[in-house]
C-alpha cells in the first residue's frame, strides 16, 4: 500500500474519541514474506484533512462499538489526505504507554486501569513539543549476553533511554519477531534530521553480544530503504 503506517492512540472519554498521540511507524522488508516494524516515529507528520478523517473514523468506532472511557487504538495507513484503516481494538498499544506518558503527560496506563475499576477518567494532554523515536534492536540467533556502549549514549545525550527486554544466558531464535527484541532505545530532538542523526550515531556506536563475546546485532535493519 502507498502511504504511510500511523498508530493512533485514543482514549474515549463521554463516547468522544480523543487523540492523545500519533506515531509513524517504519518497516523494512526483510525478505519477500516479512516486513518488520522496527522505528516509530512522534509526532506523525500528516496533513490537516487525514487528521480530521481520523478523527471522525475515531468517533465512529466509538459510536458504532458503545466505548466509553477506555483506551482506542487505530492503525492506519495515511496517502496524502486519504485514510484506510488496518484495524483497531479498544486497548493500550503495546509498551507504548510509557512514551505516551513522558511525551503527552498523559497516563494511559493509570487511566486504562481506573476504567476497569469503573472511574472516570478525565482526558488531559499536552502535544509533543520534540521529535521522539523509539528503535528496536534485534539479532542474529544465538545467546544474548550483553550489550556495549549503551551507557555512554545515555551520559552523552545522544539516547534518552534504553530498555533492556532479555537478559543474559536467554535464547533468541532470530525470527525477528517483536518477541526477538532484545532492547529499544529512545532518542529525542528539536529536529527531524538531528534524530536521524543521533539515530545513526546510536546505532554505529552500540554492540550486541552473545555470551561467547561474538557481535550479533542486526545493524542492516536500520541500512538501506525502509518503508
Amino acid at each position: 500500500n502507498t502511504g504511510i503506517e500511523v498508530s493512533v492512540d485514543c482514549f474515549v472519554e463521554n463516547g468522544i474519541s480523543k487523540i492523545v498521540m500519533m506515531s509513524q511507524l517504519f518497516k523494512k522488508a526483510i525478505d519477500a514474506s516479512t516486513m518488520l516494524i522496527f522505528q516509530s516515529v512522534i509526532p506523525a507528520e500528516i496533513s490537516d484533512n487525514a487528521r480530521f478523517k481520523i478523527e471522525d473514523i475515531a468517533n465512529r468506532i466509538a459510536s458504532n462499538f458503545n466505548l466509553d472511557n477506555t483506551p482506542l487504538l487505530i492503525q492506519t495507513i495515511v496517502n496524502e489526505d486519504d485514510v484506510r484503516v488496518i484495524e483497531f481494538s479498544p486497548r493500550i498499544g503495546g509498551t507504548k504507554h510509557k512514551a505516551i506518558k513522558d511525551i503527552t503527560s498523559f497516563d494511559i496506563l493509570d487511566s486504562s486501569i481506573d476504567s476497569f475499576l469503573g472511574k472516570k477518567v478525565k482526558v488531559e494532554f499536552n502535544q509533543p513539543k520534540n521529535y521522539t523515536s523509539k528503535n528496536h534492536i534485534y539479532t542474529y540467533p544465538g545467546i544474548f549476553g550483553d550489550i556495549a556502549n549503551y551507557d555512554t549514549l545515555l551520559t552523552e545525550g545522544v539516547i534518552s533511554d534504553f530498555i533492556f527486554f532479555k537478559t543474559r544466558g536467554m535464547e533468541i531464535n532470530g525470527d525477528l519477531a517483536s518477541r526477538s527484541r532484545v532492547a529499544s532505545f529512545v532518542v529525542k530532538s528539536s529536529s527531524k534530521e538531528l534524530l536521524f542523526e543521533k539515530i545513526n550515531q546510536a546505532v554505529n556506536t552500540l554492540q550486541v553480544y552473545d555470551i561467547n563475546g561474538e557481535p550479533i546485532m542486526r545493524k542492516d535493519i536500520f541500512q538501506g530503504e525502509k518503508i
